[in-house]
């Protein structure tokens, strides 16, 4: 029997085989070593924004939210074909906290498909709240060709500080027969996730990326923090 808990973007599963072919596979490459117990400290930095909403290459941005986020990237896939892919074309796997540390990721595997991701391993290696509100799929949407340059040379196990604005997303539909006929085709859209501990359906961020740095990370330091029920809880 699988133990699974879900996170919309996450899906966790305790399993004792997995099948899958993994990233290193198919691009040649070993991702780097990370020594155990260096992590990102930082939790993500988010504040409301009055940024006024724009439009680029046929897409509305309505932005949320600016966000800061420094984390490890546990996974990286790209996207060619699906709608979003002309102005998302990478999704990142990512984790900070304890759950970016080398002692919990490499008991992990961890897949990529469909703008979702999934962490498989024989023992949850965290408490499960903790899993879920220190990982995230970030939909990439790369506000320069400079930044889109920067953000699909980011590889496995890099430390990388994001900055810019959590938006929704609204494009018509371009497909063959639009093409041909010139008119309009659906209205598509997207909305962000704004808060860390969401589940289910429309919990992945949606980033408009104006700012990104690979960071080195730092030895692991205990916070202890004030959760439900006015119990502290370490992350």
């Amino acid at each position: 029997m699988q133990n699974r808990l879900k996170r919309g973007s996450l899906i966790f599963i305790a399993a004792s085989f997995i099948i899958g072919i993994p990233s290193a596979f198919l691009t040649g490459e070993q991702p780097k070593q990370v020594a155990a117990g260096l992590v990102i400290n930082d939790e993500p930095e988010q504040a409301k924004s009055d940024k006024r909403p724009w439009n680029s290459e046929g897409v509305h941005f309505v932005p949320e939210a600016s966000y800061d986020l420094k984390c490890r990237v546990l996974h990286r896939e790209r996207y060619w074909t699906d709608e979003a892919a002309r102005f998302a074309p990478l999704d990142l796997a990512v984790a900070w906290g304890r759950a970016s540390d080398s002692a919990v990721v490499d008991k992990m595997t961890v897949t990529q498909g469909n703008r979702h991701f999934q962490l498989n391993a024989t023992r949850v290696p965290l408490p499960g709240m903790e899993m879920v509100t220190h990982n995230a799929n970030v939909h990439c949407v790369p506000a320069t060709p400079e930044i889109r340059e920067k953000l699909l040379r980011v590889q496995i196990n890099d430390f990388v500080e994001l900055k810019g604005y959590l938006v929704n997303a609204s494009w018509r539909q371009r497909g063959i027969v639009q093409r041909l006929t010139g008119s309009a085709g659906d209205l598509k859209s997207w909305e962000t996730s704004t808060r860390r501990d969401d589940v289910g359906d429309g919990s992945c961020e949606i980033l408009w990326i104006e700012s990104i740095e690979v960071i080195q990370p730092e030895p692991y330091e205990p916070q202890f923090r004030l959760g439900p029920g006015g119990i502290y809880y370490q992350s």
